[in-house]
């Protein structure tokens, strides 16, 4: 079924000499066939009969560092990341499971380009929902599958204020009868001084369970 859903996050970041970290909160709005798992949501806990929920999305935790050699060409970026279950798995919001992320990013430079390609692991935790079905609320246990996740891309400045970065992404899904999640994805963005930058980005999925269109605004501030 088509499904519909709205993200807003909230990220604050500290970095220094290539160590980062950051936290994020987000609202989450779905809408889809009622009493169906989101299936862009990464197998999500049912929704009610209104089809419709909207609340508290998950929350992340996440560390990197950039390794640069001599010539600072090549950048090395392993990541880790920590989804906290923050949504409710029982509205169809999020799964219910802790996740853990493991990702090394690698970067080179080439006559003003960024190639850029990326490797990782996610362990899903597993869980439990209950869904009102009208007649009785009943609940099921649902063991998630840890699985790869690959990535590859470009980032190009085009001048001192202005980038742009095309993304390419694949998530094995976390069921074995599923399809993966194939995405691509081109950003803008722009910085209008020492403190504002604006992105804007678009995206199109190449399999069932990926988005069939994805637009996304950003809008960051530095202290």
């Amino acid at each position: 079924s088509t499904t519909e859903m709205s993200y807003v996050p909230m990220t604050l970041a500290w970095s220094q000499s290539g160590f980062k970290i950051s936290g994020t909160v987000s609202y989450l709005a779905i809408k889809a066939a009622a009493g169906e798992p989101s299936a862009a949501a990464d197998s999500n806990g049912a929704l009610p009969d209104s089809g419709k929920a909207s609340g508290a999305g998950d929350s992340f935790l996440k560390g990197s560092y950039d390794f640069t050699t001599v010539s600072r060409r090549l950048v090395l970026r392993p990541q880790v990341k920590l989804k906290i279950p923050t949504a409710d798995a029982d509205r169809g919001l999020g799964t219910g499971a802790t996740d853990y992320t493991a990702q090394l990013d690698a970067f080179y430079y080439v006559e003003g380009w960024w190639p850029f390609v990326s490797a990782g692991y996610r362990w899903r935790g597993d869980t439990r929902y209950e869904f009102d079905n009208g007649v009785s609320r009943q609940s099921y246990s649902v063991d998630y599958k840890n699985s790869p996740l690959f990535g590859a891309g470009f980032f190009k400045p085009l001048s001192a204020q202005t980038s742009i970065m095309l993304a390419y992404e694949h998530r094995a899904p976390s069921f074995t009868d599923r399809a993966a999640s194939e995405e691509l994805i081109l950003t803008v963005q722009h910085r209008f001084d020492t403190h504002w930058q604006a992105g804007v980005s678009a995206g199109t999925g190449f399999t069932q369970r990926s988005y069939d269109q994805l637009y996304g605004v950003q809008l960051e501030y530095r202290f």
